[in-house]
């Protein structure tokens, strides 16, 4: 068998390969990294308000997704990538949910 040869007088947090030196106790523990998630997302746009007694309609929404063509048969948009966390997700100036990806 092989001899891990890690780093002397190491401090709380230091890494070595894929092990975390941890003071509260004392020991190199395996650094478990997480790996990345790629998200798929549909964003839904609404449409211009009518133009009132004078104007006609205003145009309509669209959509863009990485899922599948975009809107208009345009190409599909880049892949998302994030890691384990929380996040804030933005629909409308006033609205947003929170998303937890674990």
């Amino acid at each position: 068998m092989t001899a891990i040869n890690f780093p002397n007088s190491p401090s709380n947090g230091d890494r070595f390969d894929v092990w975390k030196w941890v003071s509260a106790r004392s020991v190199w523990d395996w650094n478990v990294v997480p790996r990345p998630y790629d998200v798929e997302y549909l964003v839904i746009a609404g449409g211009g308000g009518g133009g009132g007694a004078w104007g006609g309609g205003a145009g309509a929404g669209g959509y863009r997704t990485n899922a599948g063509t975009s809107g208009g048969g345009g190409a599909s948009e880049s892949a998302l990538t994030v890691a384990a966390g929380v996040y804030t997700v933005t629909a409308t100036s006033t609205t947003s949910e929170t998303v937890t990806i674990s």
